[in-house]
C-alpha cells in the first residue's frame, strides 16, 4: 500500500512538474514569439523607410538627369550657332579670295575635286 501511495504521490509530482514545465514552455514561446513579431514590425518599418528614402532619390535623380538634358541641349545649339557662324565666315573668305585670285581658286577646285573623287572612288 505504501508502494502504491509513493506511486501515485510521483505520479502527481510528475504530473505537476510536467504541467509547470509547460506552462513555462508556453510562456518563453509566447514571449520569443511576441519578441519575432515586434522585430518583424520593426524591419518591415524600416524596408518601409528606405523604399521611401530610394523613392526619392529616384526622382531627384529623373529632375537632375532632365535638368542636365536640357543644359546640354542648350550647349549643344549654342555649339551649332557658332560652326554655323564660323562656317559662314569662311564661305565669306573663300568668296573673297575667289573675286582676288580666279586662276588659283579654279585650281584648288580641281585638286580637290581629283582628291574626292579618288577618295570616294571604288577600287
Amino acid at each position: 500500500m505504501k508502494q502504491t501511495e509513493n506511486l501515485k504521490n510521483d505520479y502527481q509530482s510528475i504530473k505537476k512538474d510536467l504541467a509547470d514545465t509547460t506552462k513555462k514552455a508556453g510562456a518563453a514561446a509566447e514571449d520569443k514569439y511576441n519578441e519575432y513579431k515586434e522585430k518583424g514590425k520593426e524591419v518591415a518599418e524600416n524596408i518601409g523607410n528606405k523604399y521611401t528614402e530610394l523613392k526619392e532619390r529616384g526622382k531627384e535623380m529623373a529632375e537632375n538627369i532632365e535638368d542636365r538634358a536640357y543644359e546640354m541641349g542648350a550647349k549643344a545649339k549654342d555649339m551649332m550657332n557658332d560652326a554655323e557662324d564660323k562656317l559662314k565666315k569662311g564661305v565669306s573668305c573663300l568668296e573673297d579670295q575667289v573675286r582676288a585670285h580666279p586662276m588659283v581658286s579654279v585650281t584648288a577646285a580641281m585638286l580637290v575635286g581629283a582628291m574626292l573623287a579618288k577618295l570616294f572612288s571604288k577600287k
